[in-house]
């Protein structure tokens, strides 16, 4: 399944809890009722970002949401882009978004580990290379050497049902933002195992040294 996703804050003339109402009551609504924006997105999903309790993490606290559009043909995004109806949405946004905050992605999924039912919460990570690697170095490190060892891991498979890495395609025909290489996505039952979850991806970064690699940004969001 191909992926476009988008995290943001609010717009500079409202407050969190009212972007984040408008997202949820209003955004939602509106994408459901535009037949020809359903007629090439797969699915479309809301998750509501929570604050969580570390001051190390960009964004914490001010990202209100992460958007998803799932297809299953990943023209259907320049196709979806060009159509004359998709002013309402983004003229939609653009009465909670701010623009300039926005941390935009597009990608395949690829599922390492899942269980039957996606669950009520995720930690969703959007990762970037150091900019003393390369792309494809960090990809392969990414790809190759740590999802195996988080999803192998006991401690994370106790702390979360399902693992999903969202990768970055070569052949996707919109831009994004060229920063974000990747998305983590933990599926949580119940966001107090996050910090469980924490600690155990925290051994396993210092085991392979992931710092060298990694600059991200983290949201724990509702879905």
């Amino acid at each position: 399944m191909f992926k476009g996703m988008g995290a943001f804050c609010a717009a500079p003339h409202r407050s969190r809890s009212g972007a984040r109402d408008h997202y949820r009551r209003v955004h939602g609504s509106l994408a459901a009722s535009i037949k020809e924006l359903n007629c090439h997105i797969k699915k479309y999903v809301q998750n509501y970002a929570l604050v969580i309790e570390r001051n190390d993490v960009p964004g914490n606290g001010r990202i209100v949401g992460v958007s998803e559009e799932w297809f299953d043909d990943p023209n259907h995004m320049r196709v979806l882009a060009e159509l004359p109806c998709m002013h309402i949405f983004q003229d939609d946004q653009a009465r909670f978004v701010d623009f300039k905050s926005m941390i935009g992605f597009v990608g395949q999924d690829k599922q390492l580990f899942a269980g039957p039912v996606t669950p009520l919460f995720k930690l969703l990570r959007f990762v970037r290379p150091r900019p003393s690697i390369s792309v494809e170095t960090f990809n392969g490190f990414w790809q190759d050497t740590y999802a195996p060892a988080v999803a192998c891991n006991a401690e994370i498979q106790a702390s979360c049902v399902g693992y999903v890495q969202n990768r970055m395609h070569d052949t996707f025909p919109i831009a994004t933002d060229s920063a974000v290489t990747g998305v983590d996505e933990f599926w949580l039952d119940d966001p107090e195992r996050y910090r469980q979850l924490e600690r155990a991806l925290g051994t396993i970064d210092e085991r392979l040294n992931a710092s060298r690699a990694f600059a991200e940004q983290l949201v724990i969001a509702t879905r």
